[in-house]
């Protein structure tokens, strides 16, 4: 049984309240339930806190507060007699989410049905689950797991304690980092839209890129990160990509970047450190970004962008600028009834003279 008491014990933090209290899960302010440990890094930012628990009788009904634990800085006043005393209530909330949900099972042990190439590296303690296809050539750090499914090729060398999920596929050559996540049906290494015309038939061009993914890095379902034509396309450490992203051919992205679902970028498109790309968000090919850029959701980038850019719309523009814009869109209706009141008044004048 995980306690209070215990918990702090363990990550080096003081508490208030009831040292026996059992923590059950990990939950947000506006669930939590008895067992469960919220966090709040400051009440005036969250007034919904202030009313949901000072003013409504309705929740209190139906949870006791007092088998609720908070993560909160010290000396702030909540209604919560249980509380963990934190710096950092968030970073504290994750560590605790960590302990209550151990990391992904590794049997350590490769299954009968998973088909292993020759000349293959296969580390101390990876995993490797029924139905994966491991070919010629691959190497596998220690610790790694490959779930159900999955697909490596030839050549291609997976780091330490990366954890490909079901159906991923990893292409002939590529190469990724230690402390990797790449979910389901994502494929690293595809061949980028290469092609040229001649007498009106498109013919491909070779790509033989790699795609080099840097360590600490986390891919989402479904995404793609397609092989260099010539260059490898390279995505540095940290950078986190969510769900339904393409990454085109010859791009590099920078360390510590987060890419939000459905964005795009096109091929050969260099990119700096911490990029914030928001979701739906594309940036078209051969463009330059420069550090610490912020992309708006569903904007779309036609240009290069110096350090520290913040944008929206399409085409993307100053973020400012594109809010302007789009607010004298919103007013275009009573503007036009004021160029008419004007024409009229104009057309009047001139039939006075």
């Amino acid at each position: 049984m995980v306690t209070l008491k215990s918990i702090t014990n363990d990550i080096g933090l003081e508490y208030e309240g009831d040292g026996n209290i059992e923590i059950i899960k990990v939950c947000g302010l506006e669930k939590l339930s008895e067992g469960g440990i919220g966090f709040i890094t400051n009440i005036s930012s969250v007034p919904a806190l202030e009313e949901i628990y000072d003013t409504s009788k309705e929740l209190t009904d139906q949870i006791n507060i007092d088998k609720v634990i908070m993560i909160q800085p010290k000396g702030l006043d909540t209604p919560f007699k249980n509380r963990i005393i934190s710096d950092d209530p968030l970073v504290t909330h994750v560590q605790i989410a960590e302990m209550l949900n151990p990391p992904v099972y590794r049997s350590g042990k490769i299954h009968e049905t998973a088909t292993i190439g020759e000349n293959t590296i296969i580390g101390d303690g990876v995993t490797i689950d029924p139905k994966a296809v491991i070919y010629d050539g691959v190497s596998i750090g220690e610790g790694s797991v490959i779930r159900a499914g999955v697909i490596v090729m030839n050549d291609a060398k997976i780091g330490k304690n990366c954890i490909l999920y079901p159906n991923v596929v990893v292409r002939d050559s590529c190469f990724i980092g230690d402390n990797v996540a790449i979910h389901p049906n994502s494929v690293i290494g595809g061949d980028g839209h290469g092609y040229y015309q001649r007498d009106g038939k498109n013919h491909k061009i070779p790509q033989v890129g790699r795609v080099i993914i840097e360590d600490d890095v986390e891919i989402g379902s479904c995404s793609t990160v397609d092989r260099g034509r010539l260059e490898d396309t390279i995505i540095k450490k940290g950078t986190k990509i969510d769900n339904h992203v393409q990454v085109a051919h010859n791009v590099e992205i920078g360390e510590q970047s987060l890419i939000s679902g459905h964005s795009a970028i096109g091929g050969s498109t260099k990119i700096g450190n911490n990029l914030i790309m928001a979701g739906f968000s594309a940036i078209s090919d051969n463009r330059k970004i420069g550090n610490n850029v912020i992309i708006s959701g569903a904007a779309c980038v036609a240009g290069n962008l110096k350090d520290g850019s913040f944008v929206g719309g399409t085409p993307a523009r100053p973020f400012k600028k594109w809010k302007k814009s789009v607010a004298y869109i919103g007013n275009l209706s009573s503007l036009f009834k004021k160029v008419n009141k004007i024409e009229k008044s104009v057309e009047e004048l001139k039939k006075l003279k």
